[in-house]
Order: structure tokens, then C-alpha cells, then sequence
């Protein structure tokens, strides 16, 4: 008579939930069979309510799973000779495991039943002796680990591209769904209705609020205070950070878009825990474009860079949900935060608690790193080198105070006022050394432009000579018009910003009116605006201002 004990198993929480059959019809079924054989139940069944066998190395699974420790220790005490289970994935599901684990048992004498594979179990004296030559189960039991891990990666392939699919369809198939909106999941005969999130009303109405927050020249930072002040509730309950908000302001879904597959699992050596661990990871088309930009991108330079994204898999398509911004608001925030970016990062809001006048604003003439403005106890503001401050190598040693660099900029705004030719003669080179960036920008889209004509004919080629089907040649197609969309809108823009920029008398009035009514440094927010609409950027080198640039 064997000893035998069930393990029954399941990958995931929801199959373990009460009103699933799978764990109690394992259990049922292998205890009719310990009846009709006459074998006994030498322990109470060991289960797995929801956890992957999709594990490398025994030590992990046993770190992991309980329900395989206890196996272990019980093959160990020589409590059983005889493990039943419905087949061999549910002990594991790599054949790596599947082998160690098997190796284990037969030296401690316990033999693998799997009842959809069965090879009949030999007596315990009969088994010991011949173990190493049992080629039989061996060899069922090295094809079961080979069809388990098949299985594992078909179960992966299908789910990759059922989500791939549904996204390029503009659904949203994902776990979470974005702060703003709602979700509902359906099923029919057991299978989930993937839907289109619906929105939010009370969510949506913070994300606006931070929109016009943001726009209005508040900081990032700034506004998650001011949310979690207010008791605010954000995105499953965490507090507001400006990293919070900040994914907020660039999310593309907002704008009415599906972004999905720029990030990849990956198993990772953990040199911590001395295991590997699944682990998500930027494709490298996308982490190079975040490299590039010092930070997450926005909407429009995922649409710039659409075609270079979509070669690693990378989905940007038009969602069937109700965005909660406008394409333009979008790139208006995108814009913006760029600016703040390029100006300095935080330096650059306008509403902080103490607001430099001149931050973000000031380069260093000796690095290029950014001043950083600071207080001293009477209430002087200076100006250093960030870089310095932080204790890299930097000759520019000297501090400026915003007095020196306000008396610098009123001084140079006065003699420009002056002489109102110089600056017409100085606005006019701007013009056109702006103009020319822009040309080569609008030559680079116009370019592509071309190339997604280019590709549009060889899929309608494709289509018509019947290589591709008519759902895939749909997804391509669409793909290529919502690409095309993208690249207009930013040939739009750039054609306004030429048209904008050959009307120079807009800002001759602001640097005149500047001159006349000189904006107050004890209201440092509004000179801050002022100064901002004049300014793209000062160069302090030495403690003196040595080169003002000012926007066109």
C-alpha cells in the first residue's frame, strides 16, 4: 500500500476563488483514484491557490511556494512514498524545476503519479533499487517539463498578442486604467469583454484642475501640496507627488491616445535575494528617446518618433475612449513643461513660496549647468552654479545678487529702448537664425511625410497582391493616418511659429513698455512673468552678467 498525498494547483488568485471548480474537482479526482487503488492518504492535500510555477531552480520554489516546502519536508521524514497530481505542470511549470524536483523525490523515494500521464508506481523496495534506471518515467517526466514550459510561453504569445490587438483597436486591456476614468469588466461565456473606460466625473474634474493649475504657473510640486492639503483622493489612494502630478500632465491617454509596450518583463538576476526576478523594462527605442529627452516624453514626441517606436512593438494609436483634453492642450502642456525643463526645472514655476525672479533663467558662463537661487537670513537672494553647489568642478565661484542681475537686464532694456532701430536689428537675427532651425525641423517632417506615403503604397501593394489580410492591412493603415495626423498637427505648429515669429513689433512694445514701468522685485511672482515673456535666458560668468538672450 503507498503512502500518497495530493497536490493540487493553480497559477493565479481568481482560478483559487471559491466559486471555481479547478482545486476541488484536483482533489476529488485523485482521491477516487487512492480509493479504487487502495492506496492511503497519508497527509491532508497540499494546494497552490494561485501561484506561478513558472520558477528556474528549486531553492526559489521552495522559498515561494509553501506548498512545495511541505512536500519537500515530507519526501524528506519518509512520511510518503507517492505524490499524485492531476499532471506534472501542476508540480511546475519549467522543466528546469520539474527535473530538480523529481531528482529530489526519487532519492527520497517518492515516486510522481500524474493522472492525465500515468506510469504505473513500483513498489517502494523495487523503486529504491532501480531508481537510477527507471528510464520510463524519466522520459515521460522530461516531456511533460518540455510540453509544461511550451504551454507556459503559448499561455504568454496569447496573451502578449490578444492585449497587442486590442489596444491597436484603441481598447483598453491592461490591469489599471488611468486616474479620470472608470472601467467595467464584463464576461461572456468566461471569457473577459475587454472595454473602453468611461469617465470619471469627480477624477476628471481634478485632472483639469491640474491642468489650469500648471498653465497658470503653478509647480508640480506646488500643486501636490496644494491636493494633499485638500485631502484630495488620488490614483489608488497613494499620496500627490510632483512625480504624481507630473504623470498626470504628460499621460497621452488624457489627449484621447493609447500608448502600451514600452515597457517589457524580463527575468533579472536580484543579486539581494540571489534569484531571478520578472522585472519590467523600457524597450530600447523608448529609453533611448527618454535618454534623449532627460525625461518621460510627451505626446508629441512620441508622435515625432512614432515610426522608430513602432519597430520594437510600441502601440500609439487613437483610443475609442472620451479624452479628457484636446490635442492642442496637450501639446500646450507638453510645451510648457519643456520649457520649465530647458529654463531649469522647478526654477521655473512662478508660484512657488518664495519665487526667484531670475530662476531658471540663469546659465553659467563656465559649465552651462543652471544658477540656482537662495535666501540668506536678511532676505537677499542669490545666485550660484548648481553644478558647483553640488561639488563638481566648476571655475565660476563667484555669487550674483538678483539686485545686480535685475540692475544688468533694466540697463541693457533701456539702451535697446533707445534706440529702437537696435532693436529691430536684433529681433530681425533672431528671426532668422529661429527661422532657420524651423526650416530644417519642417524639411525633417515633410521628409517623413514622404516615407508614410512611401510605406501606405507597399501596404496597399501588399493588400492587393494578398500577402496580408484585410484586418491587418485596417491596423496598418490606420496606424499610418494616425501617424500622419501627428506629423500635420506638428507641421502646423511649426508653420504658426514662423508666422509668429516675423511679427516682431508685438515684443519691441513689451521691451518699451518694460522700460517705462520697470517691474517691482517685492513682487517677485509677477516680475518673474514679466521677465519670463521677455527672457530665454541669461549667462552669468565671474559674478557679471555677460549675455542676455531674449525670446522672438
Amino acid at each position: 500500500m503507498y503512502r500518497s498525498v495530493v497536490f493540487a494547483a493553480v497559477s493565479s488568485a481568481p482560478q483559487a476563488e471559491d466559486e471555481k471548480a479547478s482545486i476541488p474537482s484536483q482533489i476529488e479526482n485523485a482521491r477516487a483514484l487512492i480509493q479504487r487503488r487502495g492506496w492511503s492518504e497519508a497527509h491532508p492535500p497540499l494546494v497552490v491557490p494561485g501561484i506561478s510555477r513558472s520558477i528556474d531552480f528549486l531553492h526559489e520554489a521552495l522559498e515561494e511556494i509553501p506548498a512545495l516546502k511541505d512536500l519537500v519536508d515530507l519526501a524528506k521524514h519518509n512520511a510518503l512514498d507517492l505524490v499524485i497530481c492531476r499532471d506534472y505542470d501542476r508540480l511546475a511549470r519549467t522543466r528546469t524545476l520539474l527535473t530538480q524536483l523529481s531528482s529530489y523525490l526519487s532519492r527520497c523515494n517518492v515516486q510522481i503519479y500524474a493522472m492525465d500521464k500515468p506510469v504505473e508506481p513500483i513498489p517502494a523496495g523495487e523503486f529504491q533499487r532501480r531508481r537510477g534506471g527507471l528510464t520510463t518515467s524519466a522520459t515521460v517526466e522530461a516531456f511533460a517539463g518540455l510540453e509544461a514550459e511550451r504551454e507556459v510561453d503559448r499561455i504568454r504569445e496569447r496573451r502578449y498578442f490578444g492585449m497587442n490587438a486590442e489596444m491597436r483597436r484603441g481598447r483598453w486591456a491592461a490591469t489599471f486604467v488611468s486616474f479620470g476614468y472608470r472601467r467595467d469588466r464584463q464576461t461572456e461565456h468566461g471569457r473577459v469583454i475587454m472595454d473602453v473606460p468611461e469617465v470619471c466625473p469627480e477624477e476628471a474634474e481634478i485632472v483639469h484642475r491640474i491642468d489650469s493649475l500648471y498653465l497658470s504657473g503653478m509647480s508640480a510640486r506646488s500643486i501636490a501640496r496644494q491636493l494633499n492639503l485638500e485631502n484630495v483622493p488620488s490614483a489608488r489612494g497613494v499620496r500627490w507627488t510632483d512625480v504624481v502630478v507630473l504623470g498626470v500632465l504628460k499621460n497621452p491617454f488624457y489627449a484621447g491616445y493609447v500608448v502600451w509596450g514600452t515597457r517589457r518583463a524580463r527575468r533579472v538576476y536580484n543579486p539581494d535575494t540571489q534569484s531571478f526576478k520578472s522585472k519590467l523594462i523600457e524597450v530600447p527605442s523608448y529609453a533611448r528617446l527618454r535618454e534623449a529627452l532627460g525625461g518621460p516624453p510627451g505626446l508629441c514626441d512620441l508622435l515625432s518618433h512614432r515610426e522608430e517606436l513602432e519597430r520594437d512593438d510600441v502601440v500609439i494609436v487613437r483610443g475609442l475612449h472620451e479624452p479628457l483634453r484636446t490635442e492642442e492642450e496637450q501639446h500646450a502642456i507638453d510645451a510648457e513643461i519643456r520649457l520649465r525643463r530647458d529654463a531649469g526645472g522647478r526654477g521655473a514655476s512662478l508660484t512657488s513660496k518664495a519665487p526667484r525672479v531670475f530662476g531658471g533663467l540663469v546659465m553659467c558662463g563656465e559649465c552651462g549647468h543652471a544658477f540656482k537661487g537662495f535666501a540668506v537670513r536678511s532676505g537677499r537672494v542669490y545666485y550660484r552654479c548648481s553644478y558647483r553647489a553640488q561639488g563638481a568642478t566648476c571655475g565660476n565661484a563667484a555669487h550674483i545678487t538678483e539686485e545686480a542681475i535685475y540692475e544688468a537686464v533694466i540697463t541693457v532694456l533701456t539702451q535697446l529702448a533707445a534706440d529702437p532701430d537696435s532693436i529691430q536689428e536684433y529681433l530681425q537675427s533672431r528671426v532668422i537664425e529661429d527661422a532657420a532651425r524651423l526650416e530644417e525641423e519642417q524639411a525633417g517632417l515633410e521628409k517623413a511625410l514622404a516615407g508614410l506615403t512611401a510605406r501606405r503604397t507597399r501596404w496597399d501593394q501588399a493588400y492587393e497582391a494578398g500577402t496580408i489580410d484585410l484586418t491587418t492591412y485596417g491596423e496598418r493603415v490606420g496606424g499610418l493616418a494616425d501617424e500622419q495626423a501627428g506629423l500635420e498637427n506638428r507641421l502646423g505648429e511649426l508653420i504658426r511659429k514662423q508666422a509668429a515669429q516675423a511679427q516682431v513689433a508685438d515684443l519691441q512694445a513689451e521691451i518699451q513698455n518694460a522700460v517705462t514701468t520697470p517691474p517691482d522685485l517685492s513682487n517677485p511672482a509677477e516680475a518673474k512673468r514679466l521677465f519670463r515673456s521677455l527672457i530665454q535666458s541669461l549667462t552669468v560668468t565671474s559674478g557679471q552678467v555677460t549675455e542676455i538672450v531674449f525670446r522672438t
